[in-house]
């Protein structure tokens, strides 16, 4: 489903970077950080305001940002001035090929329709040897689905597991994610209303193993956030806490597939061709 742009005002952007102003508590971001500042060339795709983008400059290094909300855009522009931001398509940019050292996204591909399309040009801007990073809310998880998934707790919960179980079954020309409905309206937001998609780092770890471009170099599911999300406050909600701490220490001890059932989807990617 497409969203109104409309919802994309400075309201909207304000509490982007409320929340984008500290990366360091974020282990997978905190990386990102590490591997722009060691980057010449270094593109967000899906920049939004900016304040993520901007923290990645190292004094010389170059910073493009890219977004198709405009009004993203004119912020970004008017707020940071050492990066060069645009407005365009993530799905189709109008970069040339192997240009940048690291490209990546940051809790943007949950907001999207064509997660293949955007991996694809994301490796196809990315120099051979240069990293590919994606962090986004691991809403294909069993127990941290997005606020705007309709379908019925248990129902859900075990027909993700066992999806999961038998993953090998699958193809791999296409990543498996369950495409959810907004719930966000022009005049109300809460964080992740917008959700079209529930991304899974399981299925995307899956879909990869089909392509010869890239390889995993690191992946985590950061159960140390575990604490950061907190499930609905309905009648599931003790005892989904419980299954979440015993999903926690299976998934801590690296036991399959709990290890992959944490609260967010970090991976970096290198290109190897």
């Amino acid at each position: 489903m497409s969203i109104s742009l409309s919802i994309y005002n400075k309201n909207y952007y304000k509490k982007s970077r409320e929340t984008s102003i500290n990366l360091e508590s974020n282990h997978g971001l905190l990386r990102f950080l590490e591997i722009s500042k060691k980057s010449n060339y270094v593109i967000e795709f899906g920049c939004g305001e900016g304040t993520k983008l901007s923290r990645m400059n190292n004094g010389h290094n170059k910073l493009f940002g890219i977004d198709y909300s405009e009004n993203a855009i004119k912020i970004a522009k008017k707020r940071y001035h050492n990066v060069n931001f645009s407005k365009q398509n993530i799905e189709k940019t109008n970069f040339k090929y192997n240009k940048f050292d690291f490209t990546y996204s940051s809790f943007v591909m949950e907001h999207t329709e064509n997660p293949e399309k955007i991996l694809k040009e994301m490796i196809r801007v990315t120099k051979k040897g240069g990293k590919i990073g994606i962090i986004c809310p691991n809403f294909g998880s069993p127990i941290y689905r997005s606020p705007c998934s309709k379908e019925n707790f248990i129902k859900r919960f075990f027909r993700i597991i066992i999806r999961d179980l038998l993953i090998f079954k699958k193809d791999t020309k296409k990543i498996i994610w369950d495409k959810v409905t907004p719930i966000v309206t022009e005049n109300k937001y809460l964080p992740d209303w917008d959700t079209t998609i529930e991304p899974s780092l399981l299925t995307f770890l899956h879909y990869l193993k089909g392509n010869n471009n890239v390889k995993v170099l690191e992946k985590s599911s950061l159960w140390e956030l575990k604490n950061t999300t907190k499930p609905k406050k309905n009648f599931l909600y003790a005892p989904t806490l419980i299954i979440i701490n015993i999903f926690y220490i299976l998934g801590i001890n690296k036991v399959y597939p709990f290890k992959y059932y944490g609260p967010q989807l970090f991976i970096i990617l290198e290109k190897t061709k």
